[in-house]
């Protein structure tokens, strides 16, 4: 969590400029503000849930059903989102960053990281 004044949710060149990020890790950031419903409901066993990058597997229903929850949960928080992945030239895992306005004057996230290979 972090203070953010502006109207509009950070850019990657924010996220860098604001966390330190060494230089060779702004080249090419990953941006996306898009949630697919495709998974949200999906019964496949095999698929486990996932919400943007957020992903965990279950092999008991009860856990999958209150992974399933909390998701849904986590989905109304963060609604609008950003997602930032950086150093997507430069190493992987990459971080992730997951952000939303959580309340007036304040930005906060997930910090988690992504496999690309």
């Amino acid at each position: 969590m972090f203070p953010w004044n502006k109207e509009s949710l950070p850019t990657a060149e924010d996220i860098i400029s604001l966390f330190h990020f060494n230089p060779e890790m702004s080249k090419d950031p990953l941006v996306d503000t898009e949630v697919s419903d495709d998974d949200e409901d999906d019964d496949d066993e095999d698929s486990g849930v996932s919400w943007n990058t957020l992903r965990t597997f279950q092999d008991d229903n009860d856990g999958k059903e209150k992974a399933v929850a909390f998701f849904k949960w986590l989905k109304t928080i963060f609604n609008p989102f950003i997602r930032i992945v950086i150093g997507c030239e430069s190493m992987n895992p990459v971080p992730c960053f997951i952000l939303a306005q959580v309340a007036p004057g304040w930005v906060g996230g997930i910090l988690t990281s992504l496999v690309l290979t």
